[in-house]
């Protein structure tokens, strides 16, 4: 369905329900939304993870190249998703190469200890399947980068949303060329009534480290009640609103 997500065009659901895992879960949207307006469709509540498999044929009925992103409530790879499942999903997204898939997890482990993904894939790793993870701050960075690292997908990318302390990015191939362990950066503060603050130096740090590395840099959003908020982000890093690559409808 459309989203109001800036960095993608559609969002694809064939999850629902998900649970915590780390720092960057606490204040979660998708939980507060499956708690309120939503609460219809989650009768076990937001902890039970369900196969959505009535929406898995929906991008191959999309003619139009677009962004999607799939599971934006929930993970792909959460512990309670089979891998026959995930490959399902994968089979699909392989299926339409008119499209980009932006993959984000936060259970990157299981994509290579637990369910082999990578090495399944490492010599037919779809172009069009972006794989992307999300690192709050330096712990979950140090946790999860090395992880990202070792996922042959074509762009590898990172979300540090909600961003809740500094990260270092020194320690890892953030460079140009084809061994580069990040290709995009998405960063954003957290939003909601319970949101915690973001310290604008922790994300003008990133973008200078990024804008040195030549990795592109989408800023989404200032800590906020509301989401999208520019809030006290200088106006030169809130215009930075990049892909990493030239969008088939772009060329």
């Amino acid at each position: 369905m459309p989203t109001k997500i800036p960095w993608t065009q559609e969002t694809w659901e064939i999850i629902q329900g998900c649970t915590k895992v780390s720092l960057g879960c606490q204040n979660c949207y998708a939980k507060r939304l499956a708690n309120t307006r939503l609460k219809r469709f989650y009768p076990g509540g937001f902890g039970q993870v369900v196969l959505r498999e009535d929406q898995m044929s929906k991008p191959l009925h999309w003619r139009k190249a677009r962004m999607i992103f799939p599971c934006s409530r929930s993970d792909l790879l959460h512990e309670s998703v089979p891998i026959r499942y995930i490959l399902e999903v994968f089979d699909v997204m392989k299926a339409c190469p008119q499209h980009i898939f932006q993959v984000l997890t936060k259970r990157p482990e299981r994509a290579l200890w637990r369910l082999g993904l990578a090495e399944f894939y490492r010599e037919r790793w779809p172009e069009n399947v972006w794989f992307g993870v999300s690192v709050e701050n330096q712990e979950w960075a140090d946790k999860r980068l090395p992880l990202l690292a070792q996922i042959p997908a074509k762009v590898r990318w990172i979300s540090c949303e909600p961003l809740l302390g500094p990260i270092d990015l020194s320690r890892y191939k953030c460079c140009k060329g084809s061994r580069r362990q990040i290709s995009w950066c998405v960063i954003g503060g957290e939003s909601g009534p319970n949101h915690r603050p973001m310290e604008v130096q922790w994300l003008e740090d990133i973008v200078r480290q990024c804008q040195e590395a030549g990795v592109p840099v989408w800023v989404k959003q200032a800590s906020s009640l509301r989401p999208g908020q520019q809030g006290d982000i200088p106006d030169d890093l809130w215009a930075l609103k990049q892909y990493p690559v030239t969008l088939d409808s772009e060329r």
